[in-house]
């Protein structure tokens, strides 16, 4: 009769609580027990090296993902931050714009032209205020 590996198996569960033999057949004897290729101290090691493989492997392609999936947010507020200094930059262009038409306008360029002035570089200063805050 073949003797098998020696090896005692648990899967966890209430009725395997000792524990069953593995089933493969004896390849070497290590301690005086007979064990298969898969349960021999070089097998149980090879099996630990190719576990700890899979998982930096796993760990390395997580990290990169988190690092992407930050980037991809940072990219976001720095887009968000740069269309409201945009907007803010077209409404002055758009008020600058409207103020120069009215004033090509000679019959309304020397009655309003000090008024508008001061109110353009208020909303000029008001304009750079909310690109800088």
């Amino acid at each position: 009769m073949r003797k098998t590996c020696s090896y005692k198996i648990y899967d966890g569960t209430r009725a395997d609580m000792f524990g069953h033999s593995c089933t493969r057949l004896m390849k070497v004897i290590e301690n005086g027990k007979p064990l298969c290729n898969l349960h021999s101290a070089a097998g149980l090691a090879k099996a630990r090296y190719v576990r700890e493989a899979r998982w930096a492997e796993e760990s390395k392609a997580l990290e990169e993902k988190y690092a992407r999936e930050a980037e991809k947010e940072r990219k976001a507020k720095d887009y968000d931050a740069l269309a409201r200094q945009v907007e803010t930059l077209k409404l002055a262009l758009e008020q600058s714009t409207a103020m120069l038409n009215v004033l090509k306008d000679a019959k309304y360029s020397n009655q309003l032209l000090p008024e508008m002035l001061g109110n353009q570089v208020v909303i000029n200063r008001n304009a750079l205020a909310g690109l800088e805050g």
